[in-house]
């Protein structure tokens, strides 16, 4: 019997490599971070939807809530996160059509949400965190598949879900 000690040493520095290579494959299917297009829109987002009573209180208290929590969770403190969250409430009700929405921190921060209408209610999710390093360098985390944070708003309705790329506000 003849043995051939180098017949399968060509596999092995193959290995490295291609594990490396399948590993960013999956890792940019799950998290990707995109860069805001010419228009300012953001390049993919899944379909959302808006509030149909946020003129109601106990929607209006519900959704301050969740919002406020999602942002001390991302490290902001309560009393940011509560002046933070009573803007994006103003500024909400202008819009007649289902967009994206953005809370702007003092650290320089951006936190992009959407709206889902689901089976369990309207549901608010984090998808975006942008934050300004310096001058000329950000560092964008976008999340469209499993979402950086998602919170169920109770006390709210929301409308039929719709793709946001074609809404004009």
């Amino acid at each position: 019997m003849t043995v051939y000690p180098n017949r399968f040493r060509w596999h092995s520095w193959l290995k490295v490599p291609l594990g490396l290579l399948l590993l960013a494959s999956i890792v940019s299917c799950a998290t990707s971070s995109t860069d805001l297009d010419l228009e300012g829109r953001d390049s993919f987002l899944p379909l959302g939807s808006r509030f149909t009573n946020l003129s109601e209180p106990a929607c209006r208290e519900s959704f301050s809530g969740q919002v406020a929590s999602v942002l001390v969770k991302q490290g902001e403190t309560a009393d940011v996160a509560n002046q933070m969250t009573d803007n994006v409430i103003n500024d909400l009700r202008h819009h007649l059509a289902p967009v994206p929405f953005y809370v702007f921190s003092p650290a320089e921060t951006r936190y992009g949400f959407i709206l889902q209408n689901t089976d369990f209610g309207c549901v608010l999710r984090l998808y975006q965190r942008q934050r300004r390093l310096s001058k000329n360098r950000t560092t964008i985390v976008t999340d469209t598949i499993k979402y950086l944070d998602s919170r169920t708003v109770l006390y709210c309705a929301c409308g039929e879900n719709v793709d946001f790329s074609y809404q004009d506000d």
